[in-house]
């Protein structure tokens, strides 16, 4: 009895500044048929009551950073973190393996499911060194002001709490570069799907080398 050999799983990477049009570029390519990871989602999971990354903030942070739920309290976290930058580090180190961890585990069941290809977004993908276990990355551009208007509308913000995020970010010219593809985001959806579309179909003529980086 002969095996079927499945083929690696081509895995493009999905960044961009924040309010740059990533949900809307998720929602396409899973149209597509792309199944879709966000590494944020992700976070929110391990950050549920009772998940081992919960229990190590709950020990690191104390209760207060909990919500009334038992769940980590992200704006808490977030406040903490404004005061005490210096523990960014901590965090990454504590939530960073098991975000990997999680993905490893869904890659591993495409793979078994012979899907072809996936998509997998993640924020500070060249921050975190995400890029480099990725077949290809795609950037999710547009204006900074365009960014702010989508930012203030969607979250009800302040200008402040724009300012404050936006200036730990790259520049839309840093994700260009360090990209692989950049996508307007910005032009009429029309044109960003018909885009975006041409991006995909150069993906499946690139053979798949990344998925064997996490095995």
């Amino acid at each position: 009895m002969y095996l079927t050999r499945k083929l690696n799983v081509f895995i493009l990477g999905v960044t961009g500044a924040i309010a740059s049009g990533k949900s809307t570029v998720e929602n396409m390519l899973e149209k597509q048929g792309i199944p879709t990871l966000d590494a944020d989602q992700v976070v929110h999971q391990l950050y549920l009551k009772d998940q081992p990354v919960q229990q190590q903030l709950l020990k690191w942070l104390g209760a207060d950073i909990l919500t009334p739920a038992g769940d980590i309290d992200r704006r808490k976290l977030s406040n903490h973190l404004r005061k005490n930058p210096s523990d960014t580090s901590k965090l990454e180190q504590i939530v960073h393996p098991a975000v990997r961890q999680f993905i490893q585990q869904w890659l591993h069941q495409q793979h078994q499911n012979n899907v072809q290809m996936v998509a997998l977004s993640v924020p500070l993908m060249f921050d975190a060194g995400f890029n480099k276990l990725c077949d290809l990355v795609l950037a999710c551009v547009s204006t900074s002001e365009i960014r702010k208007q989508r930012f203030m509308a969607r979250d009800n913000a302040s200008l402040a709490k724009w300012q404050m995020i936006s200036q730990k970010q790259m520049t839309d010219a840093e994700y260009q570069q360090m990209a692989d593809f950049a996508l307007n985001t910005q032009q009429p959806i029309e044109e960003t799907a018909q885009q975006l579309a041409q991006i995909v179909k150069k993906c499946h003529s690139i053979k798949a080398t990344a998925y064997n980086l996490w095995a």
